[in-house]
């Protein structure tokens, strides 16, 4: 008695049959389906504000970096002037970078500002950081600010993200 298992094999015709052609440039590619246009007013404004959304959010995460490397930089200051194990971990600080720091977190500030608002709560940021004065280093007026933020208004206004439904008569 043998051991040896036969397994059935494919036929010649049967294997080149699942082969892919000799040239696959020649196949024709199946067209993709073409994301179709928002039908309704409602679904049109919510493109326009998940546009706006992905645009401040960019502008947000990169405020937000340059104020954390700035502080990160004056934390590093710190434990190395007080001697501390954890400030050898990093270079010195040379007083030098502090200058191209804060004019990146104001660069990232004033673009954040100009950068349209998606949502009520991104005007409210704007108005807290404007009455804050954090706008005073960036180059921007407060002419300009308050432009921006009354053409942030009107959009919201009208790119509403509901309909209200219309009375109803009885």
């Amino acid at each position: 008695m043998s051991n040896v298992i036969v397994l059935a094999t494919r036929t010649a015709s049967r294997a080149a049959a699942a082969l892919p052609p000799d040239n696959i440039a020649e196949l024709e590619p199946t067209p993709r389906r073409r994301a179709q246009e928002p039908q309704t007013e409602t679904a049109k404004n919510k493109q326009l504000r998940e546009q706006r959304r992905t645009a401040w959010n960019a502008a947000n995460a990169r405020t937000e970096y340059w104020k954390a490397r700035l502080k990160m930089q004056d934390a590093i200051y710190i434990v190395r002037d007080r001697g501390l194990p954890e400030g050898q971990l990093h270079a010195e600080v040379n007083f030098e970078d502090w200058t191209p720091l804060s004019a990146s977190v104001w660069e990232a500030t004033a673009k954040q500002f100009l950068t349209p608002a998606p949502t009520l709560d991104a005007v409210e940021w704007k108005r807290k950081k404007f009455a804050a004065g954090e706008h005073k280093h960036s180059g921007l007026t407060s002419e300009h600010i308050e432009l921006v933020i009354a053409q942030d208004l009107a959009f919201l206004a009208s790119h509403p993200m509901r309909r209200v439904r219309e009375e109803r008569e009885v």
